[in-house]
């Protein structure tokens, strides 16, 4: 009996800024649905390309369109965060990793495809521990400008950016003050000068702040 294959794309957001979790997106498609997916992108008409390059509205399409191809059993896709206490703790490198590994495990568990081969493509810089992936078929490449050339990987950083400026909105109500609606928790000038007046909040990322004073 052939082995199933499956590939993930993953990509993270949410590795500088001075607040909020950073958060890994794992897009993944049947071996024997390429075919459909590559059709499913054509047809789309939104540009895709790095989550950052797209506007908001761009991204959001592209969400809409991501859950089509999930109802037509063509991908499966999934987002895992690690919070600022940990990223704390592992440091920022460590973290994201660890939040790849999350993502890729709930893709996997969604898809019910644990048996399968398995290949993982990221953008560079991410180094998930294949190890704590239950699964022995794994093949994990990393790719410089990932998230501009191969199509899972951009899909990954749409949707890990949908779901953390959403959360990040979110938390903007929970800790008032710092502007994480609008700022997502990076460096802006009106975060600063929040964090001036006001110290961190619980979920600053306390060993990005050590240089916050210089920042203007």
């Amino acid at each position: 009996m052939t082995r199933m294959s499956v590939y993930i794309g993953i990509d993270e957001v949410g590795r500088g800024p001075l607040a909020g979790p950073v958060e890994v997106g794992a897009v993944l498609v049947y071996g024997d649905m390429i075919k459909e997916f590559k059709n499913a992108v054509k047809r789309s008409g939104v540009p895709l390309r790095d989550s950052k390059k797209l506007s908001e509205k761009q991204r959001k399409e592209w969400k809409r369109h991501l859950a089509a191809m999930r109802e037509e059993k063509i991908v499966e896709y999934a987002t895992a965060r690690v919070s600022p206490n940990v990223i704390d703790v592992l440091n920022i490198s460590r973290a994201t990793g660890r939040a790849a590994e999350k993502a890729v495990v709930k893709a996997l568990k969604v898809s019910r495809s644990l048996n399968a081969t398995i290949r993982i493509f990221s953008d560079a810089g991410i180094r998930p521990d294949i190890s704590r992936i239950p699964s022995k078929n794994i093949r994990f490449t990393a790719h410089v400008r990932g998230d501009e050339t191969i199509p899972l990987i951009s899909l990954a950083s749409i949707v890990a950016k949908v779901s953390r400026d959403a959360y990040m909105t979110a938390l903007a109500k929970k800790h008032p003050g710092y502007h994480f609606d609008a700022n997502k928790g990076y460096g802006t000038r009106d975060h600063i000068r929040a964090l001036r007046a006001r110290g961190p909040s619980p979920i600053h990322r306390l060993t990005f702040l050590g240089n916050f004073s210089k920042m203007e």
